[in-house]
C-alpha cells in the first residue's frame, strides 16, 4: 500500500511539474526572423551550450553548430535537435515552436530495441512523437534510418544522411616514440560488459603468442558490479601490468588520449554512427570493429578491420577473442600505413567544414 501511494504522489508531481512547464512555455512568444538561419537547440540544451559545459554525446556534435548558429531562445526560425540529447518535454517544444512558425529538424541518431532495454517502446514512442511533427531528418547513418523505419516511423517530409563529424586539426596524430609495444585502447562509455572483457582476453591471448601489447581502458564501466568484474579478471589473467583503467574522460582530453594509443577496438553492438570511432580515425588509429549497426559505414574499407557478427535486435552479438586478436596482429604487423589510411580516410570524409556546410543547405532549402 505505502509503495503505491509513493508511486502515485511521483506520478502526480511528474503531471504537475509538467503542467507548469507546459503553461510557462505557452505564454512564451518569438519572434521568427527571414532569411538567414537562426537556430535555437532548445532551452535547457542551449543553456549548456551558452555555458560552454563539459558537453557527452550527442550534445558535443552542437558545439560545432552552435559555433556558427548561436542558440537564441526568444529569435529563431529553426528549432535543432538531436534525438540523444533532446530537451526536457521536447514533443511539446516541437509543436510550441511549430505553432510559432518554426522549422523542425531533427538530426536522428539510434532507437531504442529489445536487447538495449525492456522499455524501449516507451522511448520509441517520444521520439516518434518528435520525427512525426519534423520538417526534416539528419540521420546519422543510413543504419540510423532503417532502425527509426522499423522501430518508429519513417520521417514525414524530407530526409537525407550525414554522418557525424571531427574537428580534424585538434584530432591529428602525434609523434610516438616506438616503444616496441602495440597501444590499444577502449573508449567511451561502457554499459555491456563485453566492450571490455572480450578486449581484455584478446590482450591475453596476445601475450600468450609473443605480442608485446598494452591495453587502455577509458570511459566509465557503467554496469551492474563492472568495477570488481573488471579488477578481478585483470588479476585472474594476470594483466596488471599491461592494463590501465584511467576512467572518465573530458572531450578536451580526448584528442591526447588517442593520439598516445595505436589501435582502437569498438565492439559495441548495432551503434549506430559513434563518433570515438570517426575520432580514433582522425587521430591515426586504425579501429577493430564488430561489423554491425554504422559501423561499416564509417570504417569503409580504409578505417580498420571489420568482425562479423550476427545481426540481430532481440539479442547482442560479439566477435570471437581470437577474432579480436587476429585483426590486432594484421594492423599492427602494418601500422605505419593503416594509421595515414585512417587518418587519411577521416580528412575526407568528416570534416567540420563539410559537415557544417551540408547543414546550411539544408537550412537554405527549409527556410525557402
Amino acid at each position: 500500500m505505502v509503495s503505491i501511494l509513493i508511486r502515485n504522489l511521483s506520478l502526480v508531481r511528474k503531471r504537475l511539474r509538467q503542467s507548469l512547464f507546459l503553461y510557462n512555455l505557452n505564454r512564451q512568444s518569438i519572434s521568427v526572423p527571414k532569411g538567414v538561419a537562426k537556430l535555437s537547440y532548445g532551452r535547457d540544451i542551449g543553456a549548456l551550450l551558452e555555458q560552454k559545459s563539459h558537453l557527452t554525446g550527442g550534445r558535443v556534435k552542437l558545439t560545432h553548430l552552435h559555433a556558427v548558429y548561436p542558440h537564441d531562445h526568444t529569435r529563431f526560425n529553426i528549432l535543432y535537435l538531436v534525438s540523444s540529447a533532446l530537451p526536457l518535454y521536447a514533443a511539446e517544444v516541437v509543436r510550441w515552436a511549430k505553432r510559432n512558425g518554426a522549422r523542425i529538424i531533427l538530426n536522428q541518431n539510434g532507437t531504442a530495441y529489445p536487447a538495449w532495454t525492456d522499455d524501449y517502446q516507451t522511448i520509441n514512442d517520444e521520439l516518434g512523437e518528435v520525427i512525426s511533427q519534423t520538417d526534416f531528418v539528419l540521420y546519422q547513418s543510413e543504419f540510423c534510418k532503417q532502425a527509426a523505419d522499423h522501430f518508429i516511423c519513417k520521417a514525414p517530409k524530407g530526409s537525407d544522411i550525414l554522418l557525424n563529424c571531427v574537428n580534424v586539426d585538434r584530432f591529428r596524430p602525434i609523434a610516438k616514440s616506438d616503444s616496441g609495444i602495440t597501444r590499444l585502447l577502449v573508449a567511451g562509455t561502457h554499459y555491456q560488459r563485453e566492450r571490455v572483457v572480450l578486449p581484455l582476453y584478446a590482450l591475453r591471448a596476445l601475450l600468450d603468442r609473443g605480442v608485446r601489447a598494452s591495453l587502455e581502458v577509458a570511459g566509465q564501466c557503467k554496469w551492474p558490479s563492472a568495477a570488481q568484474e573488471v579488477a578481478q579478471l585483470i588479476e585472474s589473467l594476470q594483466l596488471a601490468s599491461a592494463v590501465t583503467l584511467s576512467g572518465p574522460y573530458t572531450q578536451a582530453e580526448a584528442p591526447a588520449l588517442y593520439a598516445k594509443n595505436d589501435i582502437l577496438i569498438h565492439l559495441k553492438h548495432q551503434d549506430p554512427c559513434p563518433s570515438v570511432v570517426i575520432e580514433a580515425m582522425a587521430c591515426g588509429l586504425p579501429v577493430v570493429a564488430s561489423k554491425s549497426g554504422g559501423v561499416p559505414e564509417i570504417l569503409g574499407r580504409s578505417g580498420g578491420v571489420l568482425l562479423p557478427v550476427d545481426e540481430s535486435w532481440a539479442e547482442m552479438f560479439y566477435p570471437e577473442v581470437s577474432a579480436i586478436s587476429e585483426a590486432i596482429v594484421e594492423l599492427s604487423d602494418h601500422l605505419d600505413g593503416r594509421s595515414a589510411m585512417a587518418r587519411q580516410h577521416a580528412v575526407e570524409r568528416f570534416s567540420v567544414s563539410a559537415w557544417l556546410h551540408r547543414h546550411a543547405s539544408v537550412f537554405q532549402q527549409q527556410l525557402n
